[in-house]
């Protein structure tokens, strides 16, 4: 007897976003219109300066992922719709 292999298999679910926290964040933006994040602030007014931007890519239609370090450890800081962002831990 044939085992249908497909109804063995669960389906992946997708995580569900992680809620979105907007920071303020000084910026220089070069000729070609290329903002590269130098400061990040929090609600509290914490500010935290960005050692490096490691790496630029699109995320999705009208979003940019920046994987960015601050104080030695990598962290995702995202750009939409003339906002910034991270999400919320956990």
């Amino acid at each position: 007897m044939e085992t249908d292999y497909w109804n063995q298999v669960s389906t992946p679910r997708p995580n569900p976003p992680k809620p979105k926290i907007a920071v303020k964040t000084i910026l220089s933006c070069n000729e070609q219109g290329i903002m590269t994040p130098l400061v990040i602030f929090w609600k509290d007014g914490s500010k935290f300066k960005v050692d490096e931007v490691v790496d630029i890519k699109p995320r999705g239609i009208n979003t940019i992922l920046y994987k960015v370090k601050i104080h030695g450890k990598l962290k995702d800081l995202y750009f939409n719709q003339n906002k910034w962002y991270v999400e919320q831990k956990g």
